[in-house]
């Protein structure tokens, strides 16, 4: 008889034995430290132990979900979502039904669920469930070295110049104040769907992240902050070095500024800047600055590095929202929806 539940305590060294069988031992569900911060340290974790379902045989586990907690806006609301993450069942386990019931005690527990980079077969598990699947998300990428990208690529790259700034109210942070509340409470109105990017929220997702040194810049006038993007150097080998636009808010009136000196701030130190964002609240922004949507022109540059898999250049989508069926527009237009790669689990050390 398998049993569907979630972990607890006494779970560790089943946990362990089940990464190592599923993963190998250098994943990253191995490192402590990640773990922890993703499942157990979230702020918005109100369970009992780690936000993890498992499925139990025989006193092993045979089954994992991860769930990161999070705040979702749903246009006036706020209410408590979450991300599912490493949702893997050993092969001769499968086609059991498992993993519709893990999937369903999660729906349960959470108003809105949403995953990205998923297999076809846990979509369909997801689509059976009520929830809708949204393909890939747009991926915009600039190119800043030509020839090295071409060589890499193996095909040429029709490529577009854009400008490069430095203002003076461009600038790293370590940490965020009352003026980003203000920021967020106005600017939120232009996202109906979304992660509720709160203070709480942000500190927890970069600031304290416990392997990546994320590079949270803002632009402002003053103390008003108009704009900010979360960046991140990916940079750590000889073959290609990525400079990765991990979050951007913004006014409208200041996107274009704002892009422009996170190029500048990347300028002769990467190969290329890409940005995963779900709908195309930026396009026309993007692709005056020379961006183009990946999603359409499909070149091999890849998402995953540390290391490169060269197999992997997209990311897609999924999203139930309980109580509104997937033929509901105003809940489900993709246009409404404003997701990035680092608000699920596609933003990882390694």
């Amino acid at each position: 008889m398998t049993a569907i539940r979630l972990v607890t305590i006494d779970d560790e060294q089943k946990l362990k034995k089940f990464y190592n069988q599923a993963y190998g031992e250098n994943h990253i569900l191995n490192n402590s430290s990640h773990s922890d911060w993703q499942f157990l340290k979230n702020p918005f974790n109100k369970l009992s132990s780690k936000s993890i379902i498992i499925a139990e045989n025989n006193d092993e586990i045979v089954a994992h979900m991860g769930i990161i907690p999070v705040p979702v806006k749903i246009y006036d609301n706020i209410v408590t979502g979450a991300w599912h993450a490493s949702y893997f069942t050993l092969e001769k386990f499968r086609g059991i039904g498992i993993g519709t019931k893990m999937v369903q005690l999660s729906n349960s527990l959470f108003y809105c669920i949403g995953g990205m980079g998923n297999s076809d077969a846990s979509n369909n598990i997801h689509i059976k469930n009520g929830g809708k699947n949204f393909q890939d998300i747009n991926r915009y990428v600039k190119i800043l070295e030509k020839k090295t990208v071409e060589n890499f690529v193996q095909k040429q790259i029709i490529t577009k110049k854009g400008n490069a700034t430095k203002s003076k109210g461009f600038c790293r942070i370590s940490m965020l104040d009352v003026n980003y509340d203000k920021f967020w409470n106005i600017i939120k109105n232009r996202f109906p769907i979304t992660i509720n990017r709160t203070k709480e929220y942000l500190t927890w997702r970069y600031f304290q992240h416990p392997l990546i040194d994320y590079h949270f810049m803002v632009l402002r006038k003053d103390q008003n902050i108009l704009g900010y993007s979360i960046l991140r150097f990916e940079d750590n080998n000889k073959d290609l070095k990525a400079g990765r636009i991990v979050d951007f808010v913004s006014f409208r009136q200041h996107e274009t500024e704002l892009l422009q000196n996170i190029q500048n701030y990347f300028e002769n130190k990467v190969d290329f800047i890409d940005f995963f964002c779900s709908n195309s609240i930026y396009k026309h922004t993007l692709e005056k600055e020379g961006f183009f949507n990946n999603k359409i022109m499909n070149y091999s540059i890849p998402t995953v590095f540390n290391p490169i898999n060269k197999n992997r250049n997209s990311i897609n989508l999924h999203l139930k929202i309980n109580s509104f069926p997937t033929t509901d527009t105003k809940y489900y237009n993709n246009e409404n929806l404003f997701f990035i790669k680092a608000d699920a689990d596609q933003d990882r050390a390694f």
